[in-house]
């Protein structure tokens, strides 16, 4: 039972796992353990402190969830996930926080940092100066990361001079091919004329490849040939096509798609090849998408792994599962579409591919 004010005092650890196993209960007295925890100096408080304010999403929590994200001598995963839980959609982001966001998909960081921050970003109102510095790392994003780098640009201002050089930097980003056409042309619409006009072969181009999708994976059958399964469990334990942050294999890896482990066993090279070039052509039962939409406004589009009487659970693209209390949902409908974003066969280097291919063939 959860203690609730004038009540003896509880062990702040046992205090934060109760809290956070109760998604559906509340009392202000709390609040102020979930603070203390937040900025504790122990890595492990702080953290636990961080799985408590996850579970009740109080926006409340923002101020103290942006001061430990600016605190440089924390671990930046830390602060990422902090900001992300801080973030809302008018919510802005200072100097250091958006370095800080920016630094892991600049830089090549680990497949789970690169989403999570990409997801911030998302979800922030950015300045004019801010977005002209996001698009520096546009053509270096991946797929999975792109998708949610371009939501800002869904929010920001619609400044025709970003939009022209939005547009080009997409053409030189091997994530494109991820991109959904529909995020693309609510993003160019926003532009003044004739930024849609401009962008429209692009999206043409996109279009185009879904429709081709036969065509494209007998081509990727003659082209990912040769390929070093060493070489490919190597480049999949690195985090090549961020893989590794939603499938695994034996002991490594997330959860949120299917499992890896015995996939050659029961999958062909073609089969393969498709799920990475379309992951939308057959999504496996079990890991359909949904978006839960609360009655604040606020919604989440992942996998629903499970579910209790009072609670909705939530994995998102990056991995984090969210307890949705029922009573707060206004709508939950299911999304016709994979969270693995489409092209990651033209955003990975053909011998990797092929690399990556002859990995996935070995797992029986």
């Amino acid at each position: 039972m959860l203690p609730r004010a004038g009540a003896p005092a509880l062990d702040p650890d046992l205090l934060l796992e109760a809290v956070t196993n109760a998604p559906n209960a509340w009392d202000d007295a709390w609040r102020a353990a979930i603070v203390d925890a937040l900025r504790s100096p122990e890595l492990r408080r702080a953290q636990a402190g961080l799985r408590a304010v996850a579970a009740h999403r109080k926006r409340d929590f923002a101020p103290a969830l942006q001061e430990v994200g600016r605190d440089a001598s924390r671990p930046t995963a830390f602060r990422v996930a902090a900001l992300q839980l801080a973030a809302g959609a008018d919510s802005t982001l200072d100097a250091t926080s958006f370095g800080m966001l920016l630094e892991p998909l600049a830089k090549g960081g680990a497949p789970d940092a690169r989403l999570q921050a990409a997801t911030v970003l998302a979800g922030a109102k950015l300045t004019r100066a801010q977005l002209f510095e996001l698009l520096n790392v546009v053509p270096l994003t991946g797929p999975m990361e792109l998708q949610q780098v371009l939501g800002a640009f869904q929010r920001g201002p619609a400044d025709p001079e970003v939009g022209a050089q939005l547009l080009a930097q997409l053409k030189e980003s091997p994530g494109r091919w991820g991109v959904m056409q529909t995020t693309l042309q609510t993003i160019f619409q926003r532009y003044p004329a004739p930024a849609y006009e401009n962008a429209a072969p692009l999206i043409a181009e996109i279009m185009n490849q879904n429709v081709a999708k036969d065509g494209r994976v007998a081509e990727l059958e003659t082209l990912a040939t040769g390929g070093n399964p060493a070489a490919g469990r190597a480049a999949f334990l690195a985090g090549a096509g961020a893989c590794l942050t939603c499938h695994r294999v034996g002991d490594t890896g997330g959860t949120m798609g299917p499992d890896l482990s015995h996939i050659g066993r029961i999958r062909s090279k073609r089969d393969l090849l498709e799920a990475v070039a379309f992951p939308n052509a057959s999504i496996a039962r079990g890991y359909e998408s949904f978006q839960v939409t609360t009655q604040d406004g606020n919604s989440l589009v992942g996998t629903i792994p499970r579910e209790a009487a009072d609670t909705v659970f939530v994995v998102t693209a990056d991995g984090h599962e969210h307890p949705v209390p029922r009573a707060t949902i206004a709508k939950l409908e299911p999304v016709p579409m994979s969270l693995m974003p489409p092209g990651l066969d033209r955003a990975l280097e053909q011998k990797a591919l092929a690399d990556l291919v002859a990995f996935l063939q070995s797992l029986d």
